[in-house]
């Protein structure tokens, strides 16, 4: 059974069984595609779809497009399974949090729902965020079991030398892959001219973000589901991070950290379905 995992960023599984594609290809393991384009497939190719937290960084309609060449390139009675954030769920927490009092954790569910749709640069104000949980054990906690990161993780040389190791890793990256390197290149003369431009236009209009950092749009379980029934699929359930309509066990090393948690924390949620078999099927 040959699985296709989409937008995969740095969590695939590598062996024959599974092809992996993502904007960018940071290793041989992945194919570099553009994806706001048709996937560059074949029809009925793959038995098993997955995507995780890719499909809130693009418009309703990129999405409607996108899940109708996810049916496409599924074969019949193939699953889909999308792993995103669950905007009911966000909203449910938010009003949670303030009516059993603790306020700072309610401005951090909403700070995870705004400021990736609002920030203008990098991890945006995520940065205040880290700092106000060093010495505050239950929001650290909070945060890390809300977002599925460890908060702090690589901070202990200090902010600074945080910065130099990412900067490090960066050139790396980019001095390995040509498209990278092309891409920082234009990177940097795109913010050189924005210059140009007043401060207040920049800030109101310019975002020097990371490539599928900003969130586009955020589901609910009911307004994914009917959008994936209008591109074709049916049985479109709610799943786990442990579990999948699909039977596979391999993809638990993609939706648990270490500790058997879900890596893309609580505030995720689970969503698969399947392609009908049809008597006779031309898609």
């Amino acid at each position: 059974m040959v699985a296709l995992n989409l937008a995969c960023g740095v969590y695939y599984i590598s062996n024959l069984n599974w092809v992996n594609v993502d904007w960018e290809a940071n290793s041989s393991g992945v194919q570099q595609m553009d994806l706001s384009k048709p996937l560059k497939f074949e029809n009925k190719k793959f038995d098993f779809l997955y995507t995780s937290h890719f499909i809130e960084h693009i418009t309703y309609r990129q999405a409607e497009v996108l899940l109708s060449e996810c049916y496409r390139v599924l074969s019949p009675g193939g699953v889909i399974r999308i792993i995103t954030p669950d905007f009911e769920k966000i909203c449910r927490e938010y009003l949670r949090q303030i009516e059993s009092g603790s306020l700072q954790k309610s401005e951090y569910v909403k700070f995870t729902l705004i400021d990736q749709m609002v920030r203008t640069k990098p991890g945006g104000e995520s940065g205040t965020w880290r700092a106000l949980s060093q010495g505050n054990s239950d929001l650290k906690e909070f945060m890390s079991l809300w977002a599925g990161v460890p908060v702090g993780q690589g901070q202990s040389e200090g902010y600074n030398n945080g910065k130099i190791y990412s900067l490090l890793i960066k050139i790396t990256r980019v001095l390995k892959n040509p498209h990278s390197l092309k891409r920082y290149i234009l990177w940097q003369y795109y913010k050189k001219i924005s210059l140009l431009f007043p401060k207040w236009f920049r800030d109101q209009h310019i975002a020097f973000c990371r490539p599928g950092e900003r969130h586009l749009y955020l589901f609910d379980f009911d307004s994914l589901k009917a959008l994936m029934e209008k591109v074709g699929f049916t049985e479109v359930v709610r799943s786990t991070a442990s579990s999948s309509i699909s039977g596979r066990s391999d993809i638990l090393q993609l939706d648990l950290d270490s500790h058997g948690k879900p890596r893309k924390g609580e505030e995720s949620m689970y969503v698969e379905a399947r392609k009908i078999i049809k008597l006779r099927d031309d898609t």
